[in-house]
C-alpha cells in the first residue's frame, strides 16, 4: 500500500501528468514555458524537453491525445533519499531492480557502478538515480515488496528476483 505522502502526490513534472494531460495542455504548457525551455521534437509522439538553466530534462511520449509518459534523466545529483523524502518509500522492487512508487505510477532506477567492489545496485539514501519514469500505472510490476535500504543481492537473495549476473550479462 502506498504511503499517505504518495497518495496525496500524483506524478507530475512542470505541470504535466501521464494519463491527464492531453496533447493539447502540453503544447500549451509548453508555450507558457517558452524561451526558458529547448524543446527537439524526435517524432510525432515524442518530444525531448530540456529547461535553462535546470540539470534534468524530460523525454515525453504522447499519442492518442493524452501525455502516457514522462522520462527524466541526466538527474545525477538525485538521490533515493532525496526522492523518498519527497514521495515517501517504494511499494515494490521490480524484477531488474527498478523501484515503484505511487501504486506503480512512477518507477526509479538507481545508478550501477558495475564494480568488482559493488557487483550490483545498492539501495541507499545516497544512491544516484539514473532514470525516472512516470506513467498510467499498466499493471502491477512485482510481488516483491520494498523492505527498506539493503543491497539489492538481499532481495535477489530472499525474494528470488533476477541475479546480478544475470543483469549483467544482459547489459543491466
Amino acid at each position: 500500500m502506498a504511503s499517505a505522502k504518495a497518495a496525496k502526490i500524483r506524478p507530475c513534472w512542470y505541470g504535466i501528468e501521464p494519463g491527464i494531460t492531453t496533447t493539447e495542455e502540453l503544447k500549451k504548457n509548453l508555450d507558457t514555458m517558452g524561451s526558458n525551455v529547448h524543446v527537439l521534437t524526435i517524432d510525432d509522439d515524442n518530444l525531448i524537453i530540456s529547461p535553462i538553466n535546470q540539470p534534468c530534462n524530460a523525454h515525453i511520449t504522447h499519442h492518442s491525445a493524452l501525455v502516457r509518459v514522462i522520462q527524466i534523466r541526466d538527474c545525477d545529483q538525485l538521490t533515493l533519499g532525496g526522492l523518498v523524502n519527497i514521495i515517501g518509500e517504494p511499494d515494490l522492487i521490480g524484477s531488474t531492480g527498478s523501484l515503484f512508487f505511487m501504486e506503480g505510477k512512477l518507477s526509479a532506477t538507481v545508478q550501477s557502478k558495475h564494480t568488482m567492489e559493488e557487483p550490483c545496485v545498492s539501495y541507499s539514501p545516497y544512491s544516484s538515480l539514473s532514470d525516472i519514469e512516470m506513467y498510467s500505472p499498466v499493471g502491477k510490476p512485482s510481488d516483491n515488496n520494498w523492505k527498506g535500504f539493503k543491497p539489492y543481492w538481499w532481495y535477489v537473495s530472499y525474494f528470488g528476483i533476477a541475479s546480478c549476473n544475470v543483469m549483467q550479462a544482459s547489459g543491466w
